[in-house]
């Protein structure tokens, strides 16, 4: 919610509380932003996790080419509801070969204002103690793996 204070000429109302509440609508909304796995030494198996993507544009949403710039990830496309709702299920798959792996997750679609769902990957420093990860640019739709084993 924003409130704004206007002030006009009229003597009976010279300042006018106006406040907004809204929603910021996206032509496609695509959640969770990023798929992060947390892997250890005990855990070296496939992990996956499920990205969801809502059209909300009025004509259907054909998506396809669906790609990942790293082969530790494998990307599954499923249709939930053909035109408005998808799942692009993202499997982390082992071994992994270092403490911090991304991977950059694209799919062209039919919607001429938004012709592609892609996003940079983050860039990641070292792991802390917990395993995690800090960055300054985590937004997008990224795959990244974060390991607290010892390489």
């Amino acid at each position: 919610m924003k409130t704004f204070l206007l002030t006009c000429n009229d003597p009976g109302k010279s300042n006018v509380v106006l406040e907004i509440t809204g929603t910021i609508w996206k032509p496609i909304k695509v959640t969770p932003a990023m798929a992060v796995f947390k892997v250890s030494d005990d855990m070296q198996t496939n992990q996956t996790m499920v990205v969801h993507i809502v059209n909300h544009l009025d004509k259907p949403l054909t998506l396809s080419d669906l790609q990942c710039t790293n082969h530790t990830f494998k990307a599954e496309l499923k249709a939930v509801k053909p035109g408005t709702e998808f799942e692009v299920r993202v499997t982390a798959v082992p071994p992994f070969t270092s403490p911090a792996i991304n991977g950059l997750v694209s799919l062209k679609t039919s919607a001429p204002t938004m012709p592609t769902i892609k996003h940079q990957s983050p860039h990641y420093g070292g792991a802390d103690r917990d395993g995690y990860t800090d960055s300054n640019r985590a937004a997008g739709w990224t795959a990244s793996v974060v390991s607290t084993k010892s390489f």
